[in-house]
């Protein structure tokens, strides 16, 4: 279904010099039922050295996924990483957030 798959995050909301370990809300699931078709992410600066990003699609804290997008130095900037869903059903009133981790390590963190 169209309304609970389309998960758009406002890239300039999020947009900053250094990553920051954070949790936001990216989706409220209206209307009925559905199935998640599709969650990526990317950086706008990628990492450098062994530093890594995490980003991951939590519903009612939970993680959808089969596993998080790890974001490192491979990265390009603009790129989008596509995850593999796990648990694709939702229904009207789920809460979907996109929950992001950092590694510094002994490099610089991307900026998501």
């Amino acid at each position: 279904m169209g309304s609970a798959a389309d998960i758009v995050t406002p890239c300039t909301a999020w947009r900053r010099r250094t990553a920051t370990a954070e949790t936001r809300v990216v989706h409220v699931v209206q209307g009925t039922a559905g199935q998640l078709q599709a969650f990526k992410a990317g950086c706008v600066t990628p990492c450098q050295g062994d530093a890594t990003v995490t980003v991951d699609l939590l519903k009612a804290g939970v993680s959808v996924l089969v596993a998080a997008i790890v974001l490192d130095s491979g990265d390009q900037a603009y790129a989008l990483t596509a995850a593999t869903i796990d648990t694709d059903q939702v229904q009207a009133g789920d809460v979907l957030e996109a929950a992001v981790t950092v590694n510094a390590g002994t490099g610089t963190d991307s900026v998501p």
